[in-house]
């Protein structure tokens, strides 16, 4: 089940955080998980980058784990829709490692 996110919960973390991202994965073909994600920092981003020289892996779970900020749980704990959901993320950050 969703949490319940309404636009007031939207607005305060828009304020908290400089912006948010909206993550949605498909969980099966008729049930859709969303997730809620802060701009990370200029040093997570950074962090991240430096990491995915060595594990790509590693530095996308690192920035969906420390980002997270509420929605549908399962879109973190089911290893599918965790997945997606860091791939998205991953690339609506614009992080690219040529």
């Amino acid at each position: 089940m969703n949490e319940i996110i309404d636009s007031n919960i939207l607005d305060k973390w828009r304020d908290q955080y400089g912006g948010i991202y909206i993550v949605n994965v498909f969980e099966n073909d008729s049930s859709i998980l969303t997730g809620y994600f802060k701009k990370p920092s200029k040093e997570l981003r950074a962090f991240c980058i430096e990491m995915s020289n060595t594990s790509l892996c590693e530095a996308q779970t690192y920035l969906y784990q420390n980002t997270y900020i509420g929605g549908n749980p399962k879109i973190t704990t089911n290893e599918a829709a965790a997945l997606a959901g860091m791939c998205q993320l991953w690339l609506i950050n614009g992080i690219f490692n040529y």
